[in-house]
């Protein structure tokens, strides 16, 4: 399971092309351009469409973020009340920490006669001094009448490598891990973020959104994940997940932790679409069954015979009464 270069996967496949190699990659190059897109769009036809046992990674970790109580609520506004844009100013000793990370903020107006059991999204936020001025996601029809607000942190963007989580735990205890369907939204599955609060006690992960970002560019979607409850202290929380590999951007960019022989079904894949898309040859298309059929061949093969293998599960999770002394650690 070698490192290989974007490079290299090109001059291979230009190899199976009965093509020269080359030295450097260009950008400039529709060729070259192409060869890259067909590299990447294999690897998503060979890997992302398998959990393959090399792929899965047990080194997720997130550390929620406590809700921030009684902060001060000013709302501001461009007109009248009962118009258009509105952001909040909300000052604290460290605005940055509190506004901007890879979460979604929601804030709730304590108090207020409307909005006291609302939670607002914030999509974006500045932070100054002791001072953060945050965007919301539609335009206030009204001022608020309450002076304070929490700031509950509940959603959290996984990194971009993070294909699906199979396993959450907290302090070494196993979390119960939901599948969330993509349409679900955060006041669905939290319908009470100033009531729930507490220690976490289910992982819900599913759907991709926007963390609140810095005012600018708004940040790409990731694959999201929802705590229950409301975590009301800073929690390290761990997963397992299966591994997504980025796609090559240049000559440089390298792909780790994938065996050979499944970096030669990639490849055979990227030449069966860079045959068509270059040469015309419409014929190559059945490298791509060959390398299909190849993967799954390996997919089977890698993921081990269940008849020689004993399967080791959680301490807490398929055990019948009690069990003295070790439990759990039988491997064979």
């Amino acid at each position: 399971m070698a490192t290989i270069t974007g490079l290299e996967l090109i001059n291979r496949v230009l190899l199976y092309r009965r093509q020269p190699t080359i030295a450097a990659y260009s950008a400039t190059d529709p060729e070259h351009v192409v060869t890259l897109n067909a590299l990447n769009m294999a690897k998503e036809d060979i890997l992302g469409t398998r959990r393959w046992e090399f792929d899965l990674r047990h080194d997720g970790q997130l550390m929620t973020k406590a809700t921030a109580s009684s902060r001060s609520l000013s709302p501001t506004f461009t007109g009248s009340a009962e118009a258009t844009t509105a952001s909040l100013s909300i000052p604290t000793t460290t605005a940055d920490d509190e506004v901007v990370g890879e979460w979604v903020l929601r804030i709730v107006p304590t108090g207020d006669t409307d909005y006291g059991d609302t939670a607002f999204r914030a999509t974006y936020g500045v932070g100054s001094g002791d001072t953060a001025t945050v965007g919301l996601s539609f335009p206030l029809p009204k001022a608020f009448s309450a002076t304070a607000c929490d700031l509950v942190y509940a959603e959290y963007l996984l990194p971009d490598t993070v294909r699906e989580v199979v396993r959450a735990s907290f302090d070494q205890n196993e979390l119960s891990l939901e599948q969330l369907d993509p349409t679900v939204e955060f006041d669905e599955c939290i319908p009470s973020p100033h009531l729930e609060s507490g220690r976490p006690r289910i992982f819900n992960v599913g759907g991709y959104d926007r963390e609140t970002y810095t005012s600018g560019t708004p940040t790409v979607p990731k694959l999201r994940a929802i705590i229950w409850p409301v975590p009301d202290d800073e929690y390290l929380l761990s997963y397992s997940y299966y591994y997504a590999h980025a796609d090559l951007t240049s000559g440089t960019s390298t792909w780790d932790g994938i065996p050979s022989a499944v970096v030669n079904d990639i490849i055979w894949q990227a030449v069966s679409l860079t045959k068509m898309a270059l040469d015309g040859d419409y014929a190559a298309a059945h490298f791509s069954d060959m390398a299909q059929n190849g993967a799954t061949a390996k997919h089977m093969a890698y993921s081990g015979s269940s008849a020689r293998r004993h399967t080791v599960k959680s301490w807490d999770t398929g055990r019948i009464g009690r069990q003295e002394g070790f439990p759990g650690k039988v491997i064979g």
